[in-house]
């Protein structure tokens, strides 16, 4: 059980969106740890998570053969990032002072002090102002029934011992998890029957405020398949060997804390149409293989192929190849409205999808970055109203890369030795190229502007073992 966030000295704010405010009249209001009967905890303590697991292996046929499988239930951390500068409204030392005539009158002078910030009494009317006044405050909360992530894991594996001292496994991977954290959102957002031509701070929930933000919402759901394959031969006759190739697919309904690919800050579209957000992940990759070897050459004073004149094992003995390699298949991108007219003080708004976006047949490397995909595929929605994009939509360029090493050994006695190294990254100097741009209504629209890797890199350097 992990104890809820709390602050040595209860500096800590929450939310109420159902209690009136006394300065405006409407609902919401911030709460401080311990007064007014609310406990110096962030939210209410999760006690419910039991984690039961089983697993089992079994030989049903010889020595070679070994059938694996387990479930599990997994409890996630109650928190996926730092939760350290966040729900401090009344406790924070930053202040912000303003020239009065647009920076000909110095906002203060040092030589006088920084001016003292007028005493704000903490209680229910804190920060806010009667509705139609400009906002002064933003406040952030925790859900008060917070609960922590957890999963169903489920995995079953076939291994196979073949000759050459080669293991293959082959077996499913499945993960179903539920309360996933998203990003923080905005639930001061103006309702859907609300929304007109124009955005109205007065038309907001709460609003004696500006953004009122749910830190860590912990209402998404995920799940993950996944088949692999994987080959593996343990250190031996001078060669390791490992290979392995995944086909996954990855879905949920939020926008992680971090993503490869994804539509960034278009990962909700409005807090009223969560239902409309269930998409393939910012982290699905359908297609992964991944290998990598290490392997000794046979020629040296003590090697398959001896040396025994000293200079000649000098140059020809102690050589060592090793390579690591990637092919898979391209990151999720989702596209966003460039200038957001949904008028509710949302994150983002998409555009309508009016037809696929994928473009057929094979094409050059210069029409792809010009234009990856369809962009007329894409129609900008009517003010107010929600755009029918999901939330991805299609996934970018693959990625293939080699990088290679070069070792040779100069042993100076039994246990001292130089090692000279050449590694080489991208040795095929290939580029792969990034997501495209996808905000819709951009210049580069549909276009791609950067790569995801470097070209070839190489670096050699001296190691002394002793």
């Amino acid at each position: 059980m992990d104890t809820p966030r709390i602050e040595r000295y209860d500096r800590q704010n929450g939310f109420d969106a159902l209690a009136i405010n006394p300065v405006s009249g409407t609902p919401g209001i911030l709460n401080f740890a311990r007064q007014n009967g609310v406990s110096r905890y962030a939210h209410d303590f999760d006690k419910n998570n039991f984690a039961p697991r089983i697993g089992f292996a079994w030989r049903p046929i010889g020595e070679h053969t070994v059938l694996r499988g387990a479930y599990g239930i997994m409890q996630g951390p109650i928190y996926d990032t730092s939760m350290a500068n966040v729900m401090m409204a009344g406790f924070g030392k930053i202040r912000n002072f303003s020239s009065p005539d647009n920076g000909l009158t110095p906002a203060f002078l040092l030589n006088s002090g920084i001016p003292a910030l007028p005493a704000e009494p903490l209680g229910p009317g804190f920060r806010a102002v009667p509705v139609g006044q400009a906002v002064r405050l933003s406040p952030e909360f925790l859900d008060k029934n917070y609960k922590n992530t957890y999963a169903h894991h489920i995995s079953f594996n076939v291994q196979r011992q073949l000759p050459g001292n080669l293991l293959l496994d082959a077996g499913y991977l499945g993960n179903l998890a539920h309360n996933v954290g998203s990003r923080a959102t905005n639930i001061n957002e103006v309702r859907p029957e609300l929304r007109g031509a124009t955005q109205n701070q007065r038309l907001r929930p709460f609003p004696q405020f500006g953004n009122v933000s749910l830190v860590q919402a912990a209402w998404g759901n995920s799940s993950y398949n996944a088949f692999s394959v994987k080959v593996e031969k343990r250190f031996s006759a001078g060669l390791n060997l490992l290979s392995s190739y995944t086909w996954a697919k990855f879905l949920d309904d939020v926008e992680a804390q971090s993503e490869a690919g994804g539509a960034p800050g278009a990962g909700i579209q409005s807090v009223y149409a969560r239902a409309l957000d269930k998409s393939f992940s910012g982290n699905d990759v359908r297609h992964r293989w991944v290998a990598s070897f290490v392997y000794e050459l046979p020629v040296g004073r003590n090697k398959r192929l001896r040396t025994i004149n000293p200079l000649l094992d000098a140059v020809a003995g102690g050589w060592s190849l090793g390579m690591i390699s990637e092919l898979r298949s391209g990151l999720p991108y989702g596209v966003a409205e460039q200038t957001n007219r949904l008028n509710a003080f949302s994150p983002a708004q998409r555009p309508n999808r009016i037809s696929d976006q994928k473009i057929e047949g094979s094409r050059s490397r210069g029409d792809l970055i010009r234009q990856y995909f369809n962009t007329a595929a894409f129609a900008a929605p009517a003010a107010g109203v929600l755009g029918t994009s999901a939330r991805n939509v299609g996934h970018g360029p693959g990625l293939v890369n080699f990088e290679m090493s070069l070792l040779k050994d100069f042993h100076l006695t039994e246990s001292k030795y130089l090692q000279l190294r050449g590694e080489f990254f991208n040795v095929l100097n290939r580029p792969n190229f990034g997501l495209p741009n996808t905000s819709r209504g951009n210049a580069a629209f549909g276009q791609i502007g950067n790569t995801a890797n470097d070209g070839r890199f190489i670096q050699i350097g001296l190691r002394f073992v002793y």
